[in-house]
């Protein structure tokens, strides 16, 4: 057991951007089929400071390949499947598993995404999409220069989507 009483202010940001790659394997009006190649940054920008003696720690004591404003960036690639059903033209169901692992510049990692979901089209090509997402990150980094520089990032996501879709073609 221990007792803490020192007063912190905290604070912890996190940026997903994605760009994913599909090709159809089969595309009809009741299935489609797809591979899916991805490229992700994940940002992380925190801050821990002590209220009475102002000792602070944050990202830029953590050494990563890319930085923004504050924020250290972990790009990352992932593999995947998604899978759509139903009467495709009105209505269907999708599934997406994406996840990697990667090695490189001193950063090891894993990630999982599992996106599942609804989209109705009350429009021809505009479409409404309600769902889930669940994401993980376990990424490690080892600075032998420096061990003060590393970080052990383990996040875990769940939670709502809601989406508009277009459709052209």
């Amino acid at each position: 057991q221990f007792t803490a009483s020192t007063p912190v202010e905290s604070k912890f940001r996190q940026y997903h951007v994605g760009l994913d790659v599909k090709i159809n394997i089969i595309n009809n009006k009741f299935v489609r089929l797809s591979p899916v190649v991805g490229v992700r940054l994940l940002g992380i920008d925190w801050e821990v400071r002590d209220l009475t003696t102002g000792l602070k720690g944050d990202t830029s004591d953590i050494d990563t390949p890319l930085k923004y404003d504050e924020a250290a960036i972990i790009p990352y690639p992932e593999v995947g499947l998604e899978v759509r059903a139903g009467l495709r033209k009105w209505i269907e169901a999708d599934a997406k598993l994406t996840g990697s692992y990667f090695t490189y510049d001193n950063i090891e990692g894993s990630t999982l995404t599992l996106d599942v979901g609804v989209t109705g089209y009350p429009i021809p090509y505009l479409g409404v999409r309600v769902g889930g997402r669940y994401m993980e990150f376990d990424v490690q980094s080892v600075d032998d220069d420096d061990p003060d520089d590393s970080f052990d990032l383990d996040l875990e996501y769940l939670g709502a989507t809601l989406s508009i879709i277009v459709r052209f073609g």
